[in-house]
């Protein structure tokens, strides 16, 4: 919902680590978990619904009619059950299309008001089960979310109710994503071209190595429904089918709308986390396609990683500086770079950063050859007064490595 309405906002984000390491595309599949991570961090649903795995849902809708309306001093609410379903529906369609926080925080409100006092007035109307199922993902419970769930799509309302389906679907596919492709399927014969579930059914195919399916139901997601998380999806599978310039096309557009998000609601959580992540999958896609390319990577290229990494770090503090130097040192000090001026430039002035030095003279006596001026001159001043007078070394020295 809200595109990917129904996952908490802050779930997995993008481990570094993953990425400095070789596993390829293996790590740029981390998006799945970030975007559409498990309802509950504690609690992984029982696909079987087994009540010993998933607890009694109808103990949740009894203790909810217990509980009255959330404000006491609000007056009784007259509305008929049939008016109550349709502002309890209303919640559920707002909430898919919110895009900021307040707006799903009032979406949540209108829903919570709504069931409360629905379940005075019509105890055993089965949608309070969806409704129920749902607000049981916003609680982190994605087990008693489950078996409400799947209760409500067995009564004959749940039955052509595309959100039951959703919300099966959504639950299932981290850890069983056959499972929940059957779900999604269901779920878009009853409401076709819903971007959520076209989002969904990516997400499957791209699990399951149908990486050319993937792409196409995430096209027509973003399509319908352009947001961070439609572009976001895209790029990742355009990336696991190697379409990589699509890709990294993609992944901009998604990262630009992500920043618009945050600047427009400063000092919210969620914008930023999403930011976060589809910075880090701008990263790791621009790497994976570097390292795929079978020429020499142009420079340009480094440069742009570098630019990609310098916000992914300003905007979360988590990469460092080291990890940004690691990245540039085969387009810089490679068997086969052909550094341009600005990347050695870059190089230079990041090396000198971190005091290595080593690094640093490396890439000053490469400058010194192309500009042996007063560039140069300049360069080895600020080399000398960082790290002390060290030998120089001729660029025809220069070893493959820093």
């Amino acid at each position: 919902m809200s595109d990917m309405p129904r996952f908490k906002a802050s779930l997995l984000p993008f481990p570094w680590r993953c990425f400095s390491s070789r596993t390829g595309s293996a790590c740029i599949v981390l998006f799945l978990a970030a975007v559409v991570a498990s309802p509950s961090s504690a609690q992984a649903p029982d696909p079987t619904g087994d009540p010993a795995a998933n607890p009694a849902p109808e103990s949740s809708i009894a203790a909810l009619r217990a509980d009255g309306r959330p404000d006491d001093q609000a007056p009784p609410d007259t509305r008929s059950p049939e008016e109550l379903v349709r502002a309890a529906d209303e919640a559920l369609a707002e909430f898919d299309k919110a895009t900021s926080v307040r707006e799903r925080e009032q979406a949540r409100k209108q829903l919570d008001e709504a069931v409360f006092s629905l379940v005075q007035r019509a105890p055993t109307d089965p949608r309070l089960l969806l409704y129920e199922a749902q607000r049981k993902v916003w609680a982190g419970n994605g087990g008693q979310a489950l078996a409400l769930a799947q209760k409500f799509v067995r009564t004959p309302e749940g039955a052509s109710d595309w959100r039951g389906h959703r919300l099966i679907g959504d639950l299932l596919v981290n850890d069983f994503a056959q499972l929940a492709r059957s779900s999604y399927e269901r779920a878009l014969q009853l409401h076709p071209d819903e971007p959520s579930i076209l989002l969904g059914l990516s997400i499957c195919d791209g699990k399951l190595g149908r990486r050319d399916e993937a792409v196409e139901w995430a096209r027509r997601a973003a399509a319908v429904r352009p947001t961070p998380n439609t572009l976001g999806q895209l790029a990742n599978a355009q990336a696991l089918a190697e379409q990589w310039s699509d890709a990294v096309s993609s992944a901009e557009r998604a990262v630009a709308l992500a920043r618009e998000r945050a600047l427009a609601e400063p000092g919210q959580r969620p914008p930023l986390e999403t930011l976060d992540r589809l910075l880090g999958l701008s990263v790791e896609i621009s790497r994976q396609r570097m390292r795929r390319q079978e020429s020499k990577v142009a420079s340009d290229q480094y440069v742009e990683l570098y630019r990609k990494m310098s916000a992914q770090a300003d905007n979360q503090r988590v990469l460092r500086d080291d990890d940004i130097h690691a990245a540039l040192v085969d387009g810089v000090l490679g068997p086969e770079a052909d550094p341009s001026n600005e990347l050695l430039g870059i190089f230079f002035d990041l090396s000198l950063k971190l005091g290595k030095c080593d690094a640093a003279r490396k890439a000053q006596a490469l400058l010194a050859d192309r500009s042996p001026g007063e560039e140069a001159a300049l360069s080895f001043d600020r080399l000398r007064a960082r790290c002390g007078d060290g030998p120089a070394t001729p660029a025809s020295d220069v070893p493959d490595r820093g």
